[in-house]
């Protein structure tokens, strides 16, 4: 479709134009190679001399960029943001884990010991163990009481 008014807007203006990579790259050449000087670029790519000095400055700086991050007969390697973000996750979410199972841990080891202490076993266990706790005292104090009363009859005899 082509603009009646010859590629212009309703104020006069030049209709803005997107150039691809690949155009841009070919003017930033052109002005590498003098073929072309920027006005003369503008003109043949149909947009404004601030978009030609535009990208012959970002492609300079990505030019030093690249080259300042090279060095010789080192391979760079591509870095994956999203292999990074993916591991800082996991390395998260198994701290996470782990602080988890340490809770779980002790809040099961206390529902244990309440269970024990008022489950039946453990009132069981409880009474066993205090009648065991009071023969043994009962039968320690009968002790004593046979041998005091045996070292009385033993002193009553000897005559003293």
């Amino acid at each position: 479709m082509s603009d009646p008014n010859g590629g212009t807007d309703r104020a006069g203006r030049r209709a803005k134009r997107f150039l691809t990579p690949s155009q841009k790259y070919e003017v930033f050449l052109q002005l590498v190679r003098q073929e072309k000087t920027m006005a003369e670029a503008a003109e043949h790519w149909g947009v404004d001399r601030g978009v030609v000095m535009r990208i012959r400055t970002v492609a300079k700086e990505g030019a030093l960029q690249a080259l300042a991050e090279s060095r010789p007969g080192a391979k760079a390697k591509a870095r994956d943001h999203e292999l990074e973000a993916a591991r800082a996750d996991a390395v998260r979410l198994g701290e996470a884990l782990k602080e988890m199972a340490v809770k779980l841990m002790v809040d099961f080891r206390t529902f244990e010991a309440r269970r024990h202490r008022f489950s039946g076993t453990g009132q069981k266990r409880h009474r066993e163990r205090q009648r065991s706790s009071a023969s043994t005292t009962s039968s320690v104090s009968s002790w004593s009481a046979l041998t005091s009363s045996r070292s009385r009859l033993a002193l009553s005899s000897s005559g003293r």
